[in-house]
C-alpha cells in the first residue's frame, strides 16, 4: 500500500468507526467522498504550505493566487482520477488489513494530519515574520 492509500484507508476507517458508525444516508456523498476529501485536502495544504515557504524564502515575495488555485485543482483531480473514476478507492476500502497494521496505519493517519496543520500553522508564523508584519 502506498502513502496515498494508506492516508486514504485511514481516514476512511475513521469515519467508519465514528461518524457513519449509526449509518449516514444523505444523498449523493457517502464515506468514501468524505475520506477523499479529507485525505486529498490534506495532501494540498501540503504542497501549498511547501511553495508558500519555497517562495518567500528563495524568491522573497509571496504566492499568486493562480499557483495555490492550480495546485488545489490539480490535487483534486489527481485523486479523483486515480481513486474515484478508477474505482480504486473499492480496492483500498476491500483490501484485508490485520489489526494490528491497521491500528498503526490510523495512528499514522492522525499524526500525518497534526504535523500537516502544525507546519502549516509555522509556515505561516515564518512568512509573517518574513514580511514584516509582526516584529
Amino acid at each position: 500500500m502506498n502513502f496515498l492509500k494508506i492516508i486514504y484507508w485511514g481516514w476512511y476507517q475513521i469515519l467508519d468507526k465514528t461518524i457513519y458508525l449509526y449509518g449516514k444516508n444523505n444523498g449523493g456523498f457517502g464515506i468514501k467522498e468524505h475520506a477523499f476529501f479529507i485525505s486529498f485536502s490534506l495532501h494540498m495544504i501540503n504542497l501549498l504550505t511547501l511553495a508558500r515557504f519555497v517562495f518567500i524564502k528563495y524568491f522573497e515575495k509571496t504566492t499568486d493566487y493562480y499557483i495555490p488555485f492550480i495546485i488545489c485543482i490539480s490535487v483534486f483531480s489527481f485523486g479523483y482520477l486515480k481513486f474515484i473514476k478508477n474505482k480504486k478507492a473499492e480496492a483500498v476500502i476491500s483490501s484485508e488489513i490485520y489489526l494490528k497494521k491497521g491500528i498503526l496505519i490510523i495512528l499514522f493517519t492522525l499524526i500525518y494530519s497534526i504535523v500537516t496543520v502544525y507546519l502549516m500553522i509555522e509556515v505561516g508564523n515564518y512568512i509573517r515574520k518574513a514580511m514584516g508584519f509582526e516584529s
